[in-house]
């Protein structure tokens, strides 16, 4: 059940999920080395500051059981895991919005995010999605408008219905996977 203040889930996920999410880029760029860190690290990173450096609003909820962060039980910088790299529960089981995370960079272009190893992980039913899900593109170097634009260009081939711009490094793109819609919210945190 939602909160009778949102009218539908991409309401919630976008209030309670994607606005921290953004706002925590101020904070992960004050971390020394941020351009060399690791992917796992930095979602790490990203976890402590929804828990416990984010807006009040915020906080509060991340700190309870009204929203709850999940990381994978194993985190190997160096073998594959089969969890996903972040899920967030909103208020119930029943809504989940589950994330995969890519560093995009010299040696982690674009086609690595929108890949087996990125999106197509939600496309191709490597994880269990019901409507939502996001990707977190950690940009390390490069334009981000360039990036995005390239994004797009290789999502718009995966099953695409279409784009829906939610601010300059934030877009929802929508697909049908095996008679399921499928809404994911890509988020690319400039790092540059």
């Amino acid at each position: 059940m939602l909160p009778t203040k949102f009218q539908n889930k991409l309401e919630l996920i976008e209030d309670l999920v994607v606005t921290p999410i953004l706002e925590s880029r101020g904070l992960l760029c004050t971390i020394p080395d941020i351009k060399n860190l690791k992917e796992n690290q930095i979602t790490d990173h990203l976890v402590k500051y929804l828990k416990f450096h984010s807006n009040s609003k915020y906080q509060k909820l991340y700190q309870t059981e009204i929203l709850t962060i999940m990381r994978p039980t194993e985190v190997y910088e160096d073998k594959e895991s089969n969890e996903p790299d972040l899920k967030i529960v909103l208020f119930s089981p029943s809504n989940i919005i589950t994330f995969e995370a890519k560093r995009i960079n010299k040696g982690n272009p674009p086609n690595v995010y929108c890949g087996k190893e990125g999106f197509q992980r939600f496309t191709d039913e490597y994880y269990e999605v019901e409507e939502y899900c996001g990707m977190l593109g950690y940009m390390q170097e490069g334009d981000l408008t360039k990036v995005i634009d390239d994004i797009k260009s290789l999502i718009e081939k995966i099953f695409f219905i279409k784009f829906k711009e939610i601010y300059k490094n934030c877009f929802l793109s929508y697909h049908t996977c095996k008679d399921n819609k499928l809404k994911c919210h890509h988020i690319i945190l400039d790092f540059t």
